[in-house]
């Protein structure tokens, strides 16, 4: 590959050569590829292939955690509800049987 582009930066009359570089889904660079010496006339910031690889591999590595932790903070989530859902059921539950104890005691007391 580096033998390729380095035909190319010297066949290629703009003598520069941008690629996108995708790092993960949604982030992509734009990469300029520059003939060993090259001098710029502009700030910029320059990664090395093996600097490139490690960066990419962190945010790889970055976006599947962040993933596993949403996954369980979603899952943690589900099952709060699920137990605030029994909670409350419950406690209707006992307001319904009071209610209904409270109905009759009252019949009786007016049949009396």
């Amino acid at each position: 590959m580096n033998l390729i582009l380095s035909v190319l930066l010297v066949l290629s009359p703009i003598g520069q050569l941008f690629e996108p570089v995708k790092i993960h889904d949604s982030l992509v660079l734009e990469a300029e590829y520059l003939e060993k010496g090259h001098k710029l006339n502009r700030e910029v910031m320059a990664f090395s292939v093996a600097d490139f690889a490690l960066l990419q591999s962190e945010v790889e590595f970055a976006g599947e955690a962040w993933e596993l932790r949403v996954q369980d903070l979603i899952k943690q989530h589900k099952d709060s509800i699920k137990d605030m859902q029994t909670r409350f059921e419950q406690e209707l539950s006992l307001y319904k049987e009071n209610f209904l104890k409270k109905i009759q005691i009252s019949q009786t007391s007016m049949s009396n």
